[in-house]
C-alpha cells in the first residue's frame, strides 16, 4: 500500500515539474521574441501600423494575412447574417 502512495506522489511532483518547466520555457521564448523584435525594429521591412491592434505593426508582406485583414469586414457581415438566419 505504501508503494502505491509514493508512486502517486512521484507522479504529482513530476506533473508539477513539467507544468513549471513548460511555463518557464514559454515565458523565456516570448520574452526573447519580444527582445529580438525590439532590437531589430529598424531592420524589419514590410511592417506598417495596424488598425486591428493599435500601436502594433502588421506584416503587410504576408499576402495571406493581408488578404484576411482586407476581407475581415465582409467576413464579419456574412458571419453575422449566417448566425441570424441559422437561429431563425
Amino acid at each position: 500500500m505504501n508503494l502505491l502512495n509514493s508512486s502517486s506522489g512521484n507522479k504529482r511532483r513530476e506533473l508539477g515539474f513539467l507544468i513549471l518547466y513548460a511555463a518557464a520555457f514559454y515565458a523565456f521564448i516570448i520574452h526573447r521574441s519580444l527582445q529580438l523584435s525590439r532590437d531589430h525594429y529598424l531592420k524589419l521591412f514590410g511592417l506598417r501600423p495596424g488598425w486591428l491592434l493599435p500601436h502594433r505593426l502588421n506584416d503587410v508582406s504576408d499576402a495571406q494575412w493581408r488578404n484576411f485583414q482586407g476581407n475581415l469586414p465582409v467576413l464579419t457581415i456574412v458571419f453575422t447574417l449566417f448566425t441570424l438566419i441559422a437561429n431563425l
